[in-house]
């Protein structure tokens, strides 16, 4: 079935046209339309008659195979896995479609749609190159591609989705010229596909080309919905590794597939229309405070990346509303209706936190009574967020790349592999490329969650978005009739000092204020500088009213001493009261593993209690008891 498309198309119809609609030869002629029409992604084309075809045992294996070929070609992976891969001996008149069964299979495994058993060791050049191209190693990707066009060339006559690995591989490496001129003979030979449009827009958007990029990609919509490509689409931009995070943001409107519904184009008419609300207005943003020039870009980027099925990594210091940035990109994404759910990496011991995500089986470690469901198939179709995902150890990175590159999870004590279907989320206050330099966090981790990334600038570079976030927690809870004021000099104040814990810090210590005078509605200055915990001044700005503990000495919150370590966190916890383990390890400047360690003694002397007032790990503080037997 290769060669000219075209040609092969046109004299199939009129053969069709010339024999009796009754005929076994009208049938096994169908049958063969059908075919070529699934491996290139098309056959809704072929109408309603296709069913009435199928009136045998073996029609109807045959009509199946090609539904299976159709829906991964455009990407219906829920369809694909609802056939299955058919048996191939089921339909030994269509052997010829018996090698694009199987690498539909594969590809639509590597891509993380299909859980089906495949020989990982055993796979085809044009595989290997997708699955570089999945890992951003480009170079290879191009290297395997040219392999297997060397051994099996369909780069020029071949239809589906292996026909295009070169031109992939080409594009990902910045090669226009190269894919041009695939293009080009491939279009000679008379070999056409709906998806050359996408490739042309690629070739345009890598030349600065990015009008004509547009006007290509507003080209493909109707295509796309009249084969349900969507998927197709989705998938291929996936591949597109050679686009940027800006690109992508830019192209992102006029790709149908980003929303699984088609985007209308522009009237050409002058008729009126209702204009949407700003940004700043849109109730699902609500939440995120400020009106810096800082906080409308971080609204505009949500509002871009929201649509996109990728992964978005969100950074920022400690206390900047990294979450309620997740939170906001999961409400306005086609997955708002799903579950989101937020999981500290920090705050979990090492070795609880791989069953915490990926779940385990019965009796898979010592007190595995039953199963259990880790928070990745919790999410289902909604969100998962990994907060401060650089303290997940190397081996669990190994495991968290998987699940970006084929949405595969394996539970612990098990040996079969899941498929899951939420968005990661992640976020972190560490630098995470000095960490990939120092070999604490894996680069090509790293290399999957830069490409979409969300950096939120401390509050102190935002000192206009102060004064609102000031009024918005004194207001929580009063009547709209009874809205706080602030005194002139409480608000100069406010703006002169660094914030160091940021909004988290900003929001305690008026919350603070608020218990310590009653509620009142008005505050002057000396209000809020009776209250404990003062942020370090921007300028010469200083009070002497504090009761935040002294850092430790280095050699106690290095762990050269534990014993001094404890006695110090014991005083810590004597004058707090309560402490997270986030905390402890911020104030001692310690590990995640030593803090641990140090949380467990303290409770297994009964010094203090561990709380989780919620199912959710964030919720997990450990309070004073009052009596205890020091360790």
């Amino acid at each position: 079935m290769e060669g000219n498309r075209i040609r092969q198309e046109s004299l199939l119809q009129i053969a069709l046209k010339t024999l009796p609609g009754n005929s076994p030869r009208f049938k096994d002629l169908y049958l063969e339309m059908a075919a070529l029409m699934a491996r290139s992604g098309r056959l809704s084309s072929m109408g309603n008659i296709l069913p009435e075809i199928v009136t045998t045992a073996s029609h109807q294996h045959q009509f199946n195979a090609l539904r299976y070929l159709d829906a991964i070609e455009t990407g219906r992976w829920e369809l694909a896995n609802q056939l299955s891969e058919p048996d191939r001996a089921s339909i030994p008149a269509m052997a010829p479609l018996h090698t694009a069964i199987r690498h539909a299979t594969i590809l639509a495994n590597i891509l993380g749609h299909l859980n089906l058993p495949i020989d990982l060791s055993d796979l085809p050049d044009w595989a290997l190159s997708l699955r570089c191209l999945l890992e951003g190693r480009t170079e290879q990707a191009l290297k395997w591609a040219r392999v297997s066009e060397r051994n099996h060339p369909v780069s020029l006559t071949g239809i589906g989705w292996t026909a295009y690995s070169l031109m992939r591989a080409e594009l990902a490496t910045g090669q226009t010229a190269a894919a041009s001129r695939i293009l080009r003979l491939r279009h000679e030979q008379g070999n056409l596909h709906y998806l050359d449009t996408f490739f042309e827009a690629r070739i345009a958007i890598l030349e600065n080309r990015m009008p004509d990029a547009l006007k290509l990609l507003r080209k493909l919509q109707q295509p796309a919905l009249d084969y349900q490509a969507f998927g197709r689409l989705a998938a291929e931009l996936k591949l597109s590794v050679e686009l940027s995070r800006e690109q992508l943001i830019q192209i992102a409107p006029h790709i149908p597939s980003l929303q699984e519904t088609p985007i209308p184009l522009p009237s050409v008419s002058p008729s009126p229309r209702k204009l949407a609300p700003p940004i700043s207005e849109d109730p699902k943003l609500a939440h995120l405070i400020g009106n810096s020039s800082v906080m409308q870009s971080i609204r505009v980027q949500i509002h871009q990346l929201a649509p996109l099925d990728v992964p978005v990594l969100i950074t920022g210091e400690t206390g900047t509303g990294k979450e309620l940035v997740a939170r906001a990109i999961h409400d306005l994404s086609p997955r708002h209706k799903d579950p989101f759910i937020a999981v500290n990496c920090g705050a979990i011991a090492e070795s609880l936190l791989e069953s915490e995500l990926f779940g385990h089986e019965k009796g898979a470690f010592s007190g595995a009574s039953q199963a259990h469901r880790g928070l990745f198939e919790e999410a289902a179709d909604g969100s998962i967020l990994l907060d401060e995902i650089g303290d997940i150890p190397p081996r669990l990175q190994v495991a968290l790349l998987r699940v970006l590159e084929t949405g595969e999870i394996r539970p612990v004590g098990s040996a079969k592999t899941r498929t899951i279907r939420a968005r990661i989320l992640a976020a972190t206050n560490a630098n995470l490329t000095q960490l990939s330099e120092t070999g604490k966090f894996r680069k090509d981790l790293l290399y999957r969650l830069q490409r979409m990334e969300i950096d939120i600038p401390p509050l102190r570079e935002r000192s206009d978005d102060i004064l609102p976030l000031a009024y918005h927690f004194l207001n929580e809870g009063r009547p709209s009739n009874q809205s706080a004021t602030l005194a002139p000099a409480l608000r100069d104040h406010l703006t002169t000092l660094r914030w160091e814990g940021n909004i988290r810090e900003l929001r305690n210590r008026l919350e603070r204020m608020r218990l310590l005078t009653s509620d009142r509605p008005h505050y002057e200055l000396t209000d809020f500088l009776g209250i404990s915990e003062p942020s370090a001044p921007a300028m010469a700005v200083r009070t002497q009213i504090t009761d935040v503990p002294p850092k430790p000495p280095v050699a106690w919150s290095k762990g050269r001493s534990h014993l001094r370590r404890l006695e110090q966190l014991r005083r810590i916890f004597d004058e707090q009261g309560w402490l997270t383990r986030q905390e402890i390890i911020q104030m001692m400047g310690v590990s995640s593993n030593t803090a641990t360690e140090d949380l467990r003694r303290l409770g297994e002397a009964g010094f203090i209690q561990r709380v989780q007032p919620s199912r959710s790990p964030r919720s997990v503080y450990f309070i004073r008891t009052g009596t205890a037997q020091r360790p």
